[in-house]
């Protein structure tokens, strides 16, 4: 888990849990399997879920498959579904 109390300029890239605490505030792209978001966060977010609390506030394009806004927190931007890698096979063993 990487969690963010104070100023970040720059970009996140976690496997797993990305937290921005009350008093962080981001200003890059963020690339995690889930961010939570209580502090502010302005460019792109990437995961499969991203939950903005109560006090949160995102400006931000997300993607992700799950997205959930709690009471009280802002989002403006665009959202678009994450869509799965999808592995495409080919077999040609096609006989004669």
């Amino acid at each position: 888990m990487i969690q963010i109390e104070g100023v970040l300029e720059g970009d996140i890239k976690a496997q797993d849990l990305v937290h921005i605490t009350e008093t962080g505030k981001i200003s890059g792209n963020i690339e995690a399997k889930t961010v939570f978001i209580d502090g502010e966060v302005s460019g792109e977010i990437v995961a499969d879920k991203v939950e903005i609390g109560e006090k949160g506030k995102v400006f931000a394009n997300i993607f992700s498959t799950v997205f959930v806004i709690q009471e009280g927190g802002i989002f403006e931007g665009n959202k678009k579904l994450k869509k799965e890698t999808m592995e495409i096979s080919y077999n040609d063993n096609s006989e004669e």
